[in-house]
């Protein structure tokens, strides 16, 4: 046997890694010339396609120089345009897209120029690809990252920011796709692929996931990644594909609909990952969906923190179909409902903590408060005095959690994706107290918190507190504001929610109380809004903007509807809780809102509800400008407690896809006893 024939046969066994190759780096920059050889910083190429074209040759390295590119030169099959790699690299010498060595301004990809339903930057079948944006980014924050590749949304189109197109050997790190008309990504990979350090956010009318994996792929590590956005799910796993995908230390967040999807594929791992939704959900907002549709599921979730605010009955884990077997091992699960799983699906749990009515399911079950450092925020690191601390199985637990902190930390395994430092500084504990009432002509309480913590950082080693008034008809005055335990007193009779706050010098915590001012004798009492309950709508602003006529709106914008644009329509749905106390002998629906002008007749109907179920209509918006006067309506004499109120748009035609506004800056009903 010859010496070189040897060598082959071994670099076929063991993965032959080629010899260093003489690589060329090309430069492109917003202010180069087409021109121009590109191979310098002083003589770049102004088109990414351009520099790409030349990148043919393994370890060849393509720098995209700081500012705005917008691309105008693509890669043209059947009148589609985008931007394509053009060659493989190989296992050592991979072909790279990359930011200028020691760059400190961000360079932006602007693919406004793309074709519609294309993608706007694919591998195209090239294999051993790298872009990475360099640098050390923050996944939650856009800003941080030196490399950025949005698509400027034109109507109807359908474009993904970047696509790995049966591809492998693909690494994509360090890199913010914002802005994305259908989704950010579409892939197929073959193997070998990694996604890492990628924020990753849709434009706000997408109808698309913000990942789509299609396709025959396999063994794709997706690593310390944020999902946001989507108009559909998170992410969804589909096609007929082998899978073997790991979603390691991620956080997919605030879609429309679950978080994660799994419609085919087995082997999938999810670990170490923050799974959440509080705020813009209406499809599926279960947390994880596996709907074997295409091929069977297998999804083992492992030491993940799972929470909802969603109260409406959904599922926090829904299987579907038959032949999805879910394992979730060491996770917290903060939901109102537990799994949905159709018959033909296995679910197998050990070691889980329950949360927020969430009925236990497995075995090796926990119930407790997480103790979560910001849920409304989504930062789910869990805090001094959380249930989850040291009750996680070592058998399951990975090496390190989502901050690539090793495990464990105290004296056991942490369940939940974090593993906290018992010597790190936890958040100040804080009770406001329990609600109170109190009839005109009295008009003061006593307040009666309690706050505790544990005397960290040190400095300043001390809290400060504060009360303060969140919402009400009329002024408070505390008699110290600063105590825990002071007084208030209240110039008008109505409902006022009180907040007590405590700051240790690096996290600040606050809880709340309502005190009912009842009025002496007929004095009438505006009650408002205390609650929003999304269902359907783009928000901006809260409830609060409600509670007073000050030209603070709360808004809420229509979606549209999927399909192709002449079956497209708009719709939209919000809710609210208004408590009227005992009731009285009458009570007056008060609105003022408007909506923006349009020519389809669109208008938003105002109705009530004592149940959430059954609404009466009561007042239609039609006004296009605040005149600040109040629509109003007489409600039943015989109403009390929590009263729904509910607008929904009146058109829902197809072809009639623009998409209004409605804006309410004051709402209210009045009870007279």
């Amino acid at each position: 046997m010859s010496k070189l024939w040897f060598a082959a046969v071994v670099g076929l066994v063991v993965g032959f890694v080629a010899p260093p190759a003489l690589a060329t780096a090309y430069y492109v920059s917003p202010t180069g010339d087409e021109g121009n050889d590109g191979l310098s910083e002083q003589t770049p190429f102004k088109e990414v396609q351009t520099g790409l074209y030349n990148a043919t040759s393994p370890g060849d390295i393509v720098y995209v120089m700081p500012g705005l590119h917008i691309p105008s030169v693509f890669y043209t099959s059947k009148n589609k345009q985008r931007l394509l790699f053009w060659a493989d690299g190989e296992l050592g010498n991979p072909i790279t897209l990359t930011t200028l060595p020691g760059a400190t301004e961000k360079a932006i990809i602007d693919l406004r120029n793309v074709s519609k339903s294309y993608w706007g930057f694919s591998t195209n079948f090239y294999n051993y690809l790298v872009v990475d944006g360099a640098g050390s980014p923050d996944i939650t924050d856009p800003n941080s990252f030196l490399l950025e590749i949005t698509n400027v949304p034109h109507p109807n189109s359908t474009v993904w920011c970047f696509n790995i197109r049966f591809s492998h050997h693909v690494t994509f790190r360090n890199v913010a796709c914002t802005d994305a008309d259908q989704g950010c990504f579409q892939h197929a990979p073959l193997g070998d692929c990694l996604m890492e350090n990628v924020y990753a956010r849709n434009r706000d009318d997408s109808y698309s996931h913000v990942m789509y994996l299609v396709g025959d792929s396999e063994d794709f590590v997706v690593r310390n990644c944020s999902f946001t956005n989507g108009g559909k799910h998170g992410i969804q796993v589909n096609g007929a594909q082998p899978g073997g995908h790991i979603f390691d230390s991620c956080i997919i967040h605030d879609n429309k609909g679950a978080p994660l999807t799994f419609f085919a594929g087995t082997g999938h791992v999810v670990k170490n990952c923050f799974l959440y939704n509080v705020s813009g959900f209406n499809e599926n907002p279960e947390l994880i969906r596996f709907t074997p549709e295409y091929a069977p599921v297998d999804v083992e979730v492992v030491n993940s923190s799972l929470y909802s605010n969603d109260a409406s009955g959904q599922p926090v884990l829904m299987g579907i179909y038959t032949g999805a077997t879910a394992y979730m091992y060491n996770c917290i699960i903060d939901t109102a409902v537990g799994p949905y799983v159709e018959s033909g699906n296995t679910l197998v749990a050990d070691y889980n903590l329950f949360w927020n009515n969430c009925p236990p399911f497995g075995t090796n079950t926990f119930t407790g408060n997480p103790a979560w450092v910001n849920a409304a925020t989504g930062d789910l690191h869990i805090g001094g005095g959380s249930a989850a601390l040291n009750l996680a199985s070592a058998a399951y637990a990975p090496a390190y959690d989502i901050d690539q902190d090793a495990r464990p930390l105290g004296s056991g395994y942490d369940l939940g994706a974090d593993e906290a430092d018992p010597n790190a500084n936890q958040p100040p504990s804080v009770d406001a107290g329990s609600d109170q009432a109190i009839t005109l002509p009295v008009d003061t309480v006593n307040l009666d918190g309690t706050v505790s913590d544990d005397g960290l950082p040190d400095p300043p080693g001390a809290l400060t507190t504060l009360w303060t008034k969140l919402s009400g008809p009329g002024t408070v005055s505390f008699g110290d504001p600063n105590a825990v335990d002071t007084t208030a007193t209240f110039s008008a009779a109505g409902n006022y929610e009180l907040q007590l706050e405590a700051d240790d010098g690096e996290f600040t915590r606050n809880d709340t109380l309502i005190v009912t001012v009842n009025p002496e004798g007929g004095e009438p009492v505006d009650c408002i809004a205390n609650a929003d309950i999304p269902v359907v709508a783009n928000i901006t602003g809260t409830y609060v903007d409600t509670q007073d006529s000050d030209d603070v709106y709360e808004g809420l914008q229509e979606y549209q509807s999927d399909g192709p644009p002449k079956n497209r329509y708009t719709y939209m749905e919000h809710k609210w809780t208004i408590d009227v106390g005992t009731g009285g002998s009458s009570l007056t629906f008060y609105l003022e809102a408007y909506h923006t002008p349009n020519s389809e007749g669109d208008d938003f109907v105002f109705a009530y509800s004592t149940d959430n179920v059954e609404f009466n209509n009561m007042v239609t918006v039609t006004k296009t400008s605040d005149n600040d006067e109040y629509q109003t309506f007489a409600l039943p004499s015989s109403l009390s407690g929590t009263v729904y109120i509910r607008v929904v748009d009146t058109d829902q035609t197809a072809g009639n896809s623009t998409r209004d506004t409605v804006y309410v800056d004051h709402m209210f009903i009045r009870v007279v006893e």
